[in-house]
């Protein structure tokens, strides 16, 4: 057997008195090659898909022992999480949110109770908030005072202040002005309650606040436990998909293999020595 120079070629040769001899085993010898070739890649496929089954079974039983230790030790603790955050810190996000809301909403009210009470106090509703100016009730009762007010006028060039219907325009006006500034009122002592209410929800949210903040310190040693057992869990969990995938490639290709060498041209039986 040589190598044809600088190719990858190589030749097999035999000899016998039998010519045909001669072929037929220069032939079997290259077939055997090949025939080696192939089964020694399948041999080496298949003792690497029983080493990565075995491999692939240890680490299913780490990874059932590491999650079976990270759920206990979650149920222990009272820790639960969503969407990869402990549903504590999500707690806490959501109540420091909700104190913000609150916080502007309180502002807002005791600026539109204050601002329309000193309003009233002023004597002119119209620098009232748009809940007061807005107020269906409000543009009604208005405007009845405002014709009272017309009438009134009028009747002031014809009539003197003791007249009879001077007398009843009069008390219609302080009648028109009486309803409006009650509803004023009552809507103001409205918006009063708002404000309070709301006072009242922003003090209770920042109580909640404190307690959350120190259950969330008390919890900061566990919770670095708990990552670390989680992130145990993920590497695991990484490794045998990786290992499960790889060991499902090798053994769909066990059967799979060509040598690495194939027949160029059969040898023909010598029709001389």
């Amino acid at each position: 057997v040589y190598r044809v120079r600088d190719t990858l070629l190589v030749n097999i040769k035999f000899r016998s008195q039998d010519p045909v001899k001669a072929a037929r085993i220069a032939n079997t010898v290259a077939e055997v090659y090949i025939r080696l070739q192939r089964e020694a890649k399948q041999r080496a496929n298949s003792e690497a898909s029983g080493l990565l089954k075995t491999r692939v079974k240890q680490l299913r039983q780490t990874l059932s022992d590491v999650e079976q230790r990270l759920e206990t030790f979650k149920a222990r603790n009272d820790i639960f999480d969503s969407e990869g955050h402990l549903l504590l810190d999500r707690q806490l996000s959501r109540e420091m949110e909700a104190l913000v809301r609150v916080r502007a909403e309180t502002a807002k009210t005791k600026a539109e109770y204050e601002q329309s009470r000193r309003a009233m106090l002023e004597g002119s509703f119209h620098g009232a908030v748009s809940d007061v100016l807005e107020n269906p009730l409000t543009r009604v009762l208005n405007q009845g005072l405002t014709e009272a007010l017309r009438r009134q006028a009028e009747m002031q060039t014809k009539y003197g202040p003791r007249h009879p219907a001077m007398e009843r325009i009069t008390a219609e006006v302080a009648k028109a002005q009486n309803a409006l500034t009650s509803h004023i009122n009552k809507i103001i002592r409205g918006l009063r309650t708002k404000y309070r209410a709301a006072k009242e929800r922003e003090a209770q949210l920042a109580a909640n606040l404190v307690k959350l903040k120190a259950a969330v310190v008390r919890h900061k040693s566990t919770e670095a436990t708990y990552r670390e057992l989680d992130r145990e869990a993920t590497a695991t969990r990484n490794l045998y998909e990786s290992m499960l995938k790889r060991m499902k490639q090798v053994s769909e290709t066990v059967n799979l293999q060509y040598a690495d060498a194939r027949v160029v041209q059969r040898a023909s039986i010598p029709k001389k020595p």
